[in-house]
């Protein structure tokens, strides 16, 4: 019954990039949730070929930190730049179905 496995990357930086075979798959703008991925759509090229990742930091002049809550910002009194990846998690779909007589 599994439907579908995602995985889960908590991450902050200015995006995200997943390549599969060279080719841009999906991309994700960091704004302070979790990034999923829905990896069944792409079972098929995942038989033959790997999935590559790719982070870009943030900066600290990017003009869309305003949006952010300032808690929520790194500390940007030292570095430039800012990026912080946190160990991914493979998540299960599962589904099921409902008789209701």
């Amino acid at each position: 019954n599994l439907n579908d496995v995602f995985l889960k990357i908590d991450y902050m930086g200015d995006r995200a990039l997943c390549f599969i075979n060279g080719e841009l798959q999906t991309d994700n703008l960091c704004i302070g949730e979790p990034w999923m991925i829905g990896l069944k759509q792409y079972a098929q090229k995942l038989k033959t070929h790997e999935m590559y990742l790719y982070f870009v930091p943030m900066q600290s002049d990017a003009p869309y930190l305003h949006y952010f809550e300032k808690a929520a910002l790194p500390d940007f009194s030292k570095v430039d730049e800012f990026l912080n990846i946190n160990v991914p998690e493979v998540i299960p779909e599962y589904k099921a179905r409902l008789i209701i007589n």
